[in-house]
């Protein structure tokens, strides 16, 4: 089935819904992306003190 952003979802719940929909973990995502884990807990939380780098965002648009 095609993936479908929901209208109200944030940036982070998407990064969260696409990962669980994969069956991934944050370690798992958060390796192949080149960052922590807990800061990729963060942005799925929408608690990250800063946002994602450009590296970081290029890395996710190719993941997502």
């Amino acid at each position: 089935p095609a993936e479908t952003s929901q209208p109200d979802e944030t940036f982070g719940q998407r990064i969260q819904r696409l990962r669980r929909e994969r069956g991934l973990t944050q370690r798992q995502v958060a390796a192949e992306l080149g960052i922590d884990f807990t800061y990729l807990s963060k942005l799925e939380n929408d608690e990250a003190s800063r946002p994602a780098s450009q590296p970081v965002l290029t890395r996710l648009s190719g993941w997502t």
